[in-house]
């Protein structure tokens, strides 16, 4: 059964471009991890999925 759906499906090489350094990476969502005075549970429970959003992108 594999076989069949790799025969629909073509393999492409896709160009991806590099990412950024791990350094830059980290310093972007420590940033993004600074929790606002006035945030409530949702705005924070919100943040945490941009971050993890952010971290499962650049993987």
């Amino acid at each position: 059964m594999n076989s069949e759906i790799a025969a629909r499906v073509p393999l492409v090489r896709r160009i991806k471009p590099p990412g950024a350094l791990l350094a830059t990476r980290v310093a972007e969502l420590t940033a993004l991890t600074v929790e606002p005075a006035d945030a409530g549970h949702e705005q924070l429970v919100a943040r945490v999925g941009g971050v993890l959003h952010e971290y499962s992108r650049a993987a």
